[in-house]
């Protein structure tokens, strides 16, 4: 007489063995892959950082360069470098630019126009500075620095009011 046994039913799945190798294999790859994204991402933001403390100088600057072009040259101070330049705009106005070396800050009257910045302001007289060619050149320089990156932007302007 025979008797008919079931045969088992096959069962699908991983065994231990192959689970504990897979782990094994994903734990390497994603210790490999880790630094990998976390020094891209650091990148990125030191980029970013970089790239809106530039557009913030070069701002600045613009704004400095379009107050100076107006401004009346007779309020220019003398030939020097400084780190503080009051004018007086065609309004009549005084208008004060600071450079903050202990706040790495760009101020004007007080208000912060560009923070991680340090510079200088250069007013040159005009070699053949006449009465009828009284202009003095100002030289802007200024030096943007984040996470140890530095860039350095340079701009001069010509004072058009006598």
């Amino acid at each position: 007489m025979k008797t008919d046994h079931p045969t088992p039913p096959i069962r699908a799945g991983f065994t231990l063995l192959e689970v504990v190798i897979m782990i094994s294999v994903m734990g390497i790859i994603m210790g490999v892959g880790t630094p990998v994204l976390i020094a891209g991402y650091q990148s990125f933001l030191l980029g970013t950082a970089i790239q809106d403390a530039d557009a913030r100088a070069r701002l600045a600057i613009e704004r400095m360069l379009r107050e100076l072009r107006t401004a009346s040259t007779a309020s220019l101070p003398a030939a020097g470098t400084r780190s503080t330049l009051t004018f007086t705009n065609q309004d009549g106005s005084s208008i004060t630019y600071t450079f903050s070396a202990g706040l790495s800050q760009l101020t004007r009257g007080g208000v912060v126009l560009a923070e991680n910045v340090t510079g200088s302001f250069v007013v040159t007289d005009n070699p053949d500075r006449t009465t009828t060619n009284p202009n003095t050149l100002v030289v802007i320089n200024l030096t943007i620095t984040v996470s140890g990156q530095s860039i350095q932007l340079v701009s001069g302007v010509v004072a058009r009011n006598p």
